[in-house]
């Protein structure tokens, strides 16, 4: 969600206005339908586009580990490039990120997702990890 955010501004489930219906945001999560509009995904790279569908893939077990998140292709790429050029991030994707900071009705939402997505071993310790 947050590599989604940062490439294209925006969330791709919705949810991110007091007035969105959070049984909708529910269900779009869910389906695994997420949408690539090209008006803001025109110029994002095919191999980035990979990167965000690999990483919101529904199924856990076919969704990559960190490891592996880390080893794509285009997260490769960017690593060897960022020490020839540094470049700066367009400033909707800014607005985008200190947006999706207050968002309270996500952050309610995504923990009620979590909670039906991962076992309970999983959620064992997740809190210490984001505090």
């Amino acid at each position: 969600v947050i590599c989604y955010l940062l490439l294209c501004g925006e969330t791709p489930f919705g949810g991110d206005c007091a007035d969105d219906d959070l049984g909708q945001v529910r269900q779009k999560i869910t389906s695994g339908n997420v949408p690539f509009d090209p008006e803001l995904w025109g110029n994002v790279s095919e191999e980035a586009i990979d990167f965000v569908k690999s990483l919101l893939i529904v199924d856990a077990e076919r969704r990559p580990s960190a490891l592996e998140a880390q080893n794509h292709p285009w997260i490769q790429r960017l690593w060897k490039e960022s020490h020839d050029y540094h470049t700066t991030l367009n400033p909707k994707v800014v607005k985008g990120l200190v947006s999706f900071k207050t968002l309270s009705t996500t952050k309610r939402f995504l923990c009620e997702v979590l909670s039906f997505t991962l076992q309970p071993e999983q959620i064992s310790g997740l809190h210490e990890e984001f505090e």
